[in-house]
């Protein structure tokens, strides 16, 4: 049907659609405004912008150790059970990393030292101890090293060691920050008790898997770097 406007309903109409217009170009702007602000104020998320925006933490995380190591987190695009049965993966390292120190200690047996996460929804750092990712490991974490100490370490080293802690993968994300912390603390403590040095560990950059299988030192590692992911999550694929 047929609809008739007068003159003034017409003028109406179109004072409305240019109000309305108006709002939503305010709106844009505003939204515009608040998006340049936040990413002015956003920390990028990578190790390289965190030390340099966190320089105090990280200076107090090094400081008391004597050994430390780092592993960055990894996202899986596809196949993250797939390569389980020997089928292929899409995954992308993250730009972010799991560190762990270890220095000597006179008491004998595991000290956690606690230290930092980063909290990614407030910008910063907080101080956690290392139970508190997982605690119902606590017991059978420290049982595990303390006999992996008494078994490796060498003559005249002091009897103990303790540990330290810095994470900026977000936990339970799906970055997998278990298996970071894994292979960070395997290699960490086979670098204190001397089994491996760090030349040994950048051999092993760029060699094939077929490679890696036959190398005993590197066996050594990725054995103690899995039954550390199995006893954290209670048992490892």
């Amino acid at each position: 049907k047929k609809q008739e406007l007068s003159l003034g309903e017409v003028r109406l109409c179109q004072s409305s659609l240019t109000k309305r217009k108006r709002k939503s170009e305010t709106l844009y702007i505003i939204r515009q405004l608040c998006y340049i602000g936040i990413m002015e104020n956003r920390i990028p998320m990578n190790s390289e912008s965190l030390q340099e925006a966190f320089h105090a933490i990280y200076q107090d995380f090094f400081s008391k150790c004597s050994i430390a190591g780092s592993a960055s987190g990894t996202f899986w695009f596809a196949g993250e059970y797939a390569v389980l049965e020997g089928g292929l993966a899409i995954l992308q390292k993250v730009p972010m990393r799991f560190y762990i120190g270890i220095s000597p200690s006179e008491k004998p047996g595991v000290t956690d030292l606690g230290g930092y996460e980063f909290v990614h929804s407030k910008k910063e750092f907080k101080k956690v101890d290392f139970h508190y990712w997982w605690q119902i490991t606590k017991e059978a974490f420290n049982d595990f090293l303390e006999n992996e100490l008494k078994k490796t370490l060498p003559d005249g080293y002091p009897p103990g060691i303790n540990i330290t802690y810095l994470s900026e993968i977000p936990t339970s994300s799906g970055i997998n920050a278990s298996a970071a912390l894994s292979a960070t603390m395997a290699c960490a403590f086979l670098t204190y008790t001397g089994e491996i040095t760090p030349e040994i560990y950048n051999s092993w950059k760029g060699k094939k898997v077929s490679e890696l299988s036959k190398d005993n030192l590197f066996d050594r590692a990725f054995r103690l770097a899995w039954k550390i992911e199995a006893i954290l999550h209670g048992g490892a694929s």
